[in-house]
């Protein structure tokens, strides 16, 4: 099903993006606020996006709302991820394999 996402965004790179951080002190409110400014963004940048959800398979906690960004180089979207404060995102080039890109 994943690849036939990629086909269908005729997409070579990706990146998955969630905002909420288990390590600041910021109310949903304001993580909600966050997320909102985040869509907006790439809805200005023009990519298309899917929206998704982070979890863990082995944790019980509330899975992480995230967007699957098509589109995005490793630089565009390491950008991005700083810029909302990531310590890391996913990244996928046209080599389909996803890597953990470390922000902080």
């Amino acid at each position: 099903m994943f690849s036939n996402i990629l086909l269908n965004n005729c997409c070579k790179k990706f990146i998955f993006l969630s905002y909420y951080c288990f390590f600041n002190n910021y109310s949903l409110q304001i993580i909600k606020s966050i997320i909102f400014d985040l869509e907006e963004l790439i809805q200005s940048l023009h990519f298309d996006y899917i929206h998704g959800e982070g979890k863990c398979g082995d944790r019980d906690w509330d899975g992480e709302e995230s967007f699957l960004i098509f589109g995005f180089s490793e630089n565009q979207a390491s950008e991005i991820g700083k810029k909302f404060e990531q310590n890391a995102i996913v990244w996928c080039g046209k080599d389909a394999i996803p890597q953990l890109v470390l922000l902080k």
